[in-house]
C-alpha cells in the first residue's frame, strides 16, 4: 500500500466558481483564495514532484452550521450529512483544479474519488490522494 498524502486546510470549503468575462477578456474571481489553498497543500505535501500513476482521491468537506442555530440543534447536526448549498461536485472540482500542478500533473489521473460534507463545529477540508499501482517507468 502507497502513503497517501494527507493535507487539513482550515476555514470554510469552497466551491469552483466559473470564469467572469469582460470586454477585456476572461479573469479568474478566485485567484487568491486558490494561492492560498495552493500554499496550504503546498506546505503540507513534503516533497517536490507531483504524482504521476493514476490516482485514488478522498475529500471530507466539513461544512459551517447557521449562526442561527441553537445550541440544541447544533449539537444534533454535528456531523450529520450537509444537504445544501454549495455542491459537492464544485467542491470537489475546486480541490482538483487547486492541487493540478502540485500533487498531481492533470486531474486525468484520478481514478477514482470519495467525497462527502457534514456539519461541523470547524469548518475545514481534509484531502487524502495516494497512487493506486506505481507509477509505470518511462
Amino acid at each position: 500500500m502507497v502513503k497517501p498524502f494527507i493535507a487539513e486546510i482550515l476555514g470554510p470549503p469552497v466551491p469552483l466558481a466559473r470564469p467572469r468575462f469582460s470586454r477585456n477578456g476572461t479573469w479568474d474571481p478566485q485567484k487568491e483564495i486558490k494561492a492560498r489553498f495552493h500554499w496550504e497543500i503546498f506546505r503540507d505535501m513534503g516533497r517536490l514532484d507531483p504524482l504521476r500513476g493514476p490516482l485514488a482521491l478522498d475529500v471530507h468537506f466539513h461544512m459551517t452550521l447557521a449562526r442561527s442555530c441553537s445550541k440544541k440543534r447544533r449539537r444534533e447536526l454535528i456531523g450529520f450529512p450537509h444537504a445544501q448549498k454549495p455542491d459537492l461536485s464544485n467542491l470537489v472540482k475546486f480541490i482538483e483544479d487547486v492541487m493540478e500542478g502540485t500533487l498531481f500533473l492533470n486531474d486525468s489521473q484520478i481514478v477514482s474519488i470519495k467525497a462527502q460534507k457534514t456539519y461541523s463545529e470547524n469548518p475545514k477540508t481534509v484531502i487524502k490522494i495516494w497512487e493506486v499501482n506505481p507509477p509505470l517507468e518511462e
